[in-house]
């Protein structure tokens, strides 16, 4: 035992609890995202003839929307958990408010937001935001996806449908389209979880290009195997665009694939594996034409090394309007994963997949809202942060940044907000300019 520390006995030090720290805040890292989010001007869009309360409301309508921008930006993903940043000094001084609106106010006036003029406020403010993101003039690829969201309550419009997660319980199917570039949000649309995939593409395609600001063209739509038939397929054409969309591998396929004159051509050939890729004009039984599909074989062994290398093949099937090469078509299509971790960071960053009003309009608004800040995070990625930090995501720059501890005080008529020293160092590494 003479080789270990020495023992001691911990003392315990007794500390004396004092409630008189006046403006204390637990957001201290996050003033510049208030003041970036202030600056974009987005609640104008919230001062409309639909929404205007009483000139002695307290409270308007753009109040309630920045609390909800902010919360969201700031982590509370249920409206009860507003609760916590409701006396901020912090948030209440930059929206020159005595306090925040409590949550019985919220849950009325989320109702409100998902009216008609509610939601065309909400469209209008990301459209603004979208102009700051996406650059006039530039050609996007739009990646096109939908989410099973389970409710655990009796949510309006909820239903049971396919749950990969789980099974019997009642959902929302959310369509989501993301740009591919920057991996903004471009439009979202809350539906039931009984509905299929594909139902209501072409109104939601027609709903994408009208978000989009002026100047900002659609390059091509990649979409997942969950949309296909001919009510996807026929709006992309008829408006001559290019698309990548996957299908669900069939007994049809499988036996064309099998066909002894198909030309397979190799892109990859090594120990660990072995791809090859074809091309075909192949039309299904609910088409109304055949199309170019793209049938992509892989297998993790070299074939010769195994004595019927025909079960052991993996394939997958493209259809495209594109007249690329296999290979180029594959590799396209391929970066439509992206998507996937957008929506991944929209529920673990800001809680997009829960809901916590029965109506069915109020719960619409607030996935619209909560999208909202997504896109405003990032903008203030692209323009506030280094760029080796830029592909943080949410939950890291709340820890590493903006929940820092901070007192404001206020001297020669001015404001100023104390943080700790070692914050100083932090946001030298992490923001461009320190405000």
């Amino acid at each position: 035992m003479n080789h270990t520390p020495k023992h001691r006995r911990r003392k315990s030090c007794k500390v004396h609890t004092r409630f008189d720290l006046h403006a204390a805040t637990a957001f201290g890292g996050a003033a510049g995202l208030i003041d970036f989010t202030l600056k974009t001007g987005i609640e104008k869009n919230f001062h409309t003839e639909g929404l205007r309360k009483r000139k002695d409301a307290k409270f308007q309508m753009d109040d309630v929307a920045l609390t909800f921008l902010l919360g969201s930006l700031l982590g509370q993903e249920r409206i009860f958990h507003f609760e916590d940043i409701e006396q901020d000094p912090l948030l209440t001084l930059k929206l020159d408010l005595p306090k925040l609106p409590d949550t019985t106010l919220l849950y009325k006036d989320l109702k409100r937001m998902g009216s008609s003029a509610g939601m065309k406020a909400v469209r209008s403010a990301q459209r603004q935001i979208l102009k700051s993101i996406l650059p006039e003039g530039s050609d996007i690829v739009v990646d096109i996806d939908s989410s099973v969201e389970t409710v655990f309550g009796h949510q309006e419009q909820s239903a049971v449908g396919f749950n990969p997660h789980h099974h019997g319980r009642a959902s929302f199917h959310p369509l989501l389209a993301f740009d591919s570039q920057t991996g903004c949000c471009i439009y979202d649309e809350l539906r039931s979880g009984a509905a299929h995939t594909a139902d209501g593409f072409a109104d939601f395609y027609e709903a994408i290009k009208k978000q989009l600001p002026a100047g900002v063209n659609i390059r091509a739509i990649r979409i997942d195997k969950g949309f296909t038939g001919e009510k996807v397929f026929q709006p992309l054409e008829q408006d001559s665009r290019d698309y990548v969309v996957k299908l669900k591998w069939t007994k049809r396929l499988a036996e064309l694939a099998q066909a002894p004159n198909l030309a397979w051509h190799c892109i990859t050939q090594s120990d660990q594996e072995h791809c090859d890729v074809a091309s075909i004009m192949y039309q299904a039984t609910s088409w109304e034409k055949p199309r170019r599909v793209v049938i992509v074989r892989r297998l993790d062994i070299d074939p010769d090394e195994v004595l019927c290398a025909d079960w052991l093949w993996e394939y997958e099937a493209i259809a495209t309007t594109f007249d690329w090469s296999g290979e180029d078509v594959w590799h396209f299509y391929n970066f439509r994963g992206n998507a996937e971790n957008h929506i991944k960071e929209a529920k673990y960053g800001f809680a997009v997949d829960q809901f916590s009003s029965q109506n069915f309009g109020a719960n619409q608004a607030l996935q619209g809202l909560k999208l909202l800040a997504y896109n405003v995070l990032l903008l203030y990625k692209q323009v506030a942060l280094q760029p080796g930090v830029r592909q943080w995501t949410a939950g890291r720059l709340r820890r590493r940044l903006f929940f820092l501890p901070g007192i404001l005080v206020r001297h020669a008529r001015q404001w100023t907000i104390r943080l700790p020293e070692f914050a100083q160092r932090l946001s030298t590494h992490i923001l461009q300019a320190v405000p």
